[in-house]
């Protein structure tokens, strides 16, 4: 189980690569992750983000397991 409390509000691709479990030559399928239209990210000044909670709300964590 993952503490998601370690994790910044606002989190990156690598923030997202490392929640997923996925190993540094899985960055690429993070960022298509991110370039998805279902996928509820943002792109601020060439950056991609995504808030905490809407990115647990997307995995379909609930409350209880956000711990």
């Amino acid at each position: 189980m993952n503490d998601y409390d370690k994790y910044p509000m606002i989190l990156t691709p690598k923030d997202v690569q490392e929640i997923l479990n996925y190993d540094e030559s899985q960055i690429n399928q993070v960022y298509r992750l991110f370039n998805t239209k279902s996928f509820p990210s943002e792109k601020i000044k060439g950056k991609y983000i995504i808030p905490k909670p809407r990115f647990l709300n997307w995995l379909g964590v609930t409350q209880e397991e956000k711990i």
